[in-house]
């Protein structure tokens, strides 16, 4: 990321990244698809220029039902709450 040497100093360029998971393909691909678009239409609104490119990406996998049932119940006997991983 590039980091202004001030409050006061407009950027010339910024770079992050966006990192998307979702054990779904089409979603993740939907997912990918809604920023690219609605990136490039709010950036043509303000008249910037926008580059995206895809620089990683990992087979989808999900965790094992076992283990998970296993965080969920020791959660929930703890009474904390808890979203099961995916």
């Amino acid at each position: 990321m590039v980091l202004s040497p001030t409050r006061n100093v407009i950027l010339g360029q910024a770079v992050f990244t966006v990192d998307f998971r979702c054990p779904d393909e089409a979603v993740l691909r939907a997912m990918e698809a809604k920023l690219q678009e609605d990136a490039k239409q709010i950036c043509d609104e303000m008249g910037l220029d926008i580059s995206l490119k895809s620089v990683g990406g990992f087979d989808l996998a999900t965790f094992d039902a076992g283990c998970v049932g296993a965080l969920r119940n020791a959660a929930q006997n703890l009474g904390y709450s808890h979203k099961d991983i995916v």
